[in-house]
């Protein structure tokens, strides 16, 4: 069956299911407004439940999310010559930096950080392909994950 287009949602990820297409916030988010959620008008977005500290880089850390379209990159930063660490370190020095990624889009192995700064917007969950993106999280919503050890398997 043909898929349709639709626009998403502030940090939350569209699904399409033959021509049925629904929106789900990401863990930690929740919709703006139930009221228009439930009403399938998911243009508000999703809002986190546990607000960020950042003035502390050990209060806030990063869940894994694989098999993702990557967010719209109009609020990026590109960093060719780094790794995940180095990638993972400046993000958290910078309390506008929501989550970042491997640069390499084919393989997601290498060197390369993309950052992204705002809100997260246009997140696709895919059942295969796609690349793993580290979305900024309180610690305390981290209990129930291990923060991504690159080079190592994280537990999401």
């Amino acid at each position: 069956m043909k898929e349709k287009q639709f626009q998403k949602t502030t940090y939350g990820k569209a699904l399409t299911i033959q021509l049925i297409q629904f929106c789900q916030c990401v863990e930690g988010f929740s919709p703006k407004s139930l009221q228009a959620w439930n009403s399938l008008d998911w243009s508000g977005g999703c809002l986190r439940i546990k607000p960020l500290t950042c003035n502390d880089e050990n209060m806030d850390g990063f869940i894994k999310y694989s098999k993702l379209k990557v967010p719209d990159t109009t609020h990026t930063s590109l960093d060719e010559k780094i790794h995940l660490p180095e990638c993972r370190t400046m993000c958290l020095s910078n309390c506008s930096c929501m989550a970042y990624a491997n640069s390499d889009i084919i393989s997601g192995a290498g060197s390369g950080c993309v950052m992204w700064f705002g809100d997260l917007i246009d997140i696709r969950q895919f059942e295969d392909g796609g690349k793993d993106l580290y979305i900024r999280m309180s610690i305390s919503e981290l209990v129930n994950h291990e923060e991504p050890r690159h080079g190592h398997t994280a537990k999401v």
